[in-house]
């Protein structure tokens, strides 16, 4: 069994997951104050462009779900976005003056 412990918060349903043990052994050595879920393996994230997933804990339906958040823009990223927007710009300028 996993064990994904997580810290419960007064007003909030899906928490933070804090910690994971992967078998029995480790669940048992570990000194924690907070509550955990028993599940037998962890859900897959869903493969979101541009998202990054957080594994968090419904303490409602004693349940794994994920959080997606947007990622930063690697340097490349912004580069593409930056040439695009500047040849979007070059060709209305273009336009405008060969309107002349």
């Amino acid at each position: 069994m996993i064990y994904v412990l997580y810290t419960p918060e007064t007003g909030k349903t899906v928490v933070d997951s804090d910690r994971i043990a992967y078998n029995d052994e480790v669940f048992a050595e570990m000194a924690y104050e907070g509550d955990f879920i028993k599940v037998s393996s962890l859900p897959k994230p869903d493969d979101i462009p541009q998202k990054i997933a957080f594994l968090k804990v419904d303490t409602q339906a004693k349940k794994l779900v994920y959080e997606y958040v947007d990622r930063p823009m690697t340097q490349d990223e912004k580069i593409d976005q930056l040439e695009a927007k500047l040849k979007a710009t070059q060709d209305a300028l273009d336009a405008i003056l060969l309107a002349q």
